[in-house]
C-alpha cells in the first residue's frame, strides 16, 4: 500500500496493522523469544562458548534482526534501531551464547514498551464518513462559501471524535460565511447577536416584497421561500443562536445542527 498514514489522520484496522507491521512484529518478537530459548539449550552444553559467524544460531538471529530492522523504519520505532545495531555489532565481534539470550529477552521487552507507548483513537463506523472531508457539505459549498472550508471540514472532524461543542463552535463560524452572503444578497442586517428568529424575520420581511410579476420572478422568490424554510430548521436544531458559544452539546444535539445546516447552506449555494 502507498498511501502515508499521518499523524492525526484516520486509518482502517488494515492499514493500522500495516502501520504498526502488527503481524510482522509478532513474529519478530516470536523469533526473539524462540531465540531464548535455543540459548537456553545450548546454554546446557557451555554458556561461554563463542558461537561462530557462520553458525545457525547466528544466521538465524542476524535475520531476525533484520527484518525487525525493516518493520521498525516502517514503524517509525526509531528508538529501537540503535538496539538492533548493537546487537549487530555483537554478533560480528562474536558473541557467546548468554550474551545473544540476554540481547534477545532485551530487544523483545524494549518493543513491547515502545508499541505499548502508542496509542490509536477508535472511531465509531457511523461517524467515519464524517471525518477528514474536505468537501462535507457538498462540492456546491466548497465552492461557493470557500471562506468556511476549514470550519465545514473540522466541524466533521471534531464530530467523528466525538467533541460535539467543538462541532458547533465551527458550524457556528461556519455560518457566519453563509449568514454574511445572505444578508449581501438579501440587503438586509445581520448582527452577531440576532437570533435566528430576527434573521428569519428579516428574511420573511425581504421575500414578501419580492415581485410575482413573471414566472421568473415567482420562481426567484419561491427559491428564497425554501431557503428560509431550510434556516428555520437550523433554528429548530440549534434554538439559540447568540449562546452558541456559552453552551455544551453533545454529539447527538451537535449531529442534528450539523446536518440542518449542511442542507441549509447546500441549498443556499444553489442560489
Amino acid at each position: 500500500m502507498d498511501r502515508v498514514l499521518h499523524p492525526h489522520g484516520l486509518w482502517s484496522l488494515w492499514e493500522l496493522m500495516l502501520k504498526k507491521a502488527a503481524l510482522e512484529f509478532g513474529r519478530g518478537v516470536a523469533g526473539l523469544g524462540m531465540l531464548e530459548v535455543n540459548c537456553i539449550n545450548f546454554r546446557k552444553l557451555d554458556s561461554s562458548v563463542l558461537i561462530e559467524r557462520a553458525d545457525l544460531i547466528t544466521q538465524t538471529t542476524r535475520n531476525i534482526i533484520e527484518n525487525l530492522r525493516r518493520i521498525c523504519i516502517e514503524a517509525d520505532l526509531d528508538d529501537v534501531r540503535p538496539e538492533l545495531d548493537r546487537f549487530d555489532a555483537m554478533l560480528n565481534r562474536g558473541a557467546t551464547i548468554d550474551e545473544i539470550a540476554a540481547s534477545a529477552g532485551h530487544l523483545k521487552h524494549r518493543i513491547i514498551d515502545e508499541l505499548e507507548n502508542e496509542h490509536y483513537y477508535q472511531v465509531a463506523r457511523v461517524d467515519v464518513q464524517y471525518y477528514g472531508q474536505k468537501e462535507l457539505f457538498g462540492p456546491s459549498v466548497a465552492r461557493k462559501f470557500k471562506d468556511a472550508a476549514y470550519d465545514i471540514e473540522n466541524a466533521g472532524n471534531c464530530l467523528a471524535l466525538g467533541q460535539g461543542t467543538a462541532c458547533v463552535f465551527h458550524l457556528a463560524r461556519a455560518m457566519d460565511v453563509a449568514l454574511s452572503r445572505l444578508a449581501r444578497k438579501l440587503k438586509i442586517t445581520v448582527g452577531a447577536k440576532d437570533s435566528w428568529g430576527v434573521i428569519l424575520g428579516a428574511m420573511s420581511g425581504k421575500i414578501n416584497k419580492m415581485p410575482e410579476a413573471s414566472q421568473a420572478k415567482k420562481n426567484k422568490r419561491d427559491k428564497w421561500s425554501e431557503a428560509r424554510i431550510h434556516l428555520f430548521h437550523v433554528k429548530e436544531a440549534w434554538r439559540d443562536r447568540p449562546l452558541h458559544a456559552k453552551q455544551t452539546y453533545s454529539p447527538a444535539r451537535a449531529k442534528e445542527i450539523l446536518e440542518a445546516v449542511k442542507v441549509f447552506m447546500a441549498y443556499f449555494a444553489t442560489l
